[in-house]
């Protein structure tokens, strides 16, 4: 029997089953197989040496506290090189002096940095509850408030 006959003959075996412990354990196989994977030759030879290392006491381990701590310098890297980047498009001299003084003032003041830190927060907070103004909007009711 070919491949397609095979299927073909399952397809109709499987339109007339009944029995559902027989199709959970066929939905099994069919999860099992769809999960599984085939690493390529490349991928088993640096497993292959990876293993060797480790068998031999070459490779050198850390601590979870050491991960921890690198998982967290990475992050304020990413933080501070997405910083650079936004800063050097930043045209607006007024966005630029603002970011300036906060950075002047938060590492001056912990109150503040406290302050800013709470602020901030919250904003994150509004904007994932939809609690935020249009531009329209803040122009509008900073135009009532003026009496504009």
């Amino acid at each position: 029997m070919d491949v397609k006959s095979v299927k073909i003959d399952l397809i109709h075996w499987l339109t007339e089953l009944q029995d559902i412990s027989v199709l959970e354990k066929l939905q099994g196989l069919k999860v099992a197989q769809e999960s599984s994977f085939e690493l390529s030759a490349e991928q088993n030879k640096e497993l292959d040496r990876r293993l060797g290392k480790y068998e031999t006491g070459d490779m050198k381990f850390s601590s979870w506290e050491k991960v921890k701590e690198g998982v967290i310098i990475m992050g304020a890297i990413d933080i501070k090189q997405e910083l650079r980047t936004l800063i050097e498009k930043e045209n607006d001299l007024h966005v630029l002096e603002a970011i300036k003084t906060l950075l002047i003032k938060s590492s001056l003041d912990p109150v503040l940095k406290e302050k800013l830190t709470s602020r901030a927060l919250k904003a994150e907070e509004d904007i994932r509850a939809g609690s935020v103004y249009t531009r329209e909007e803040l122009e509008k009711k900073l135009d009532d408030r003026l009496g504009l």
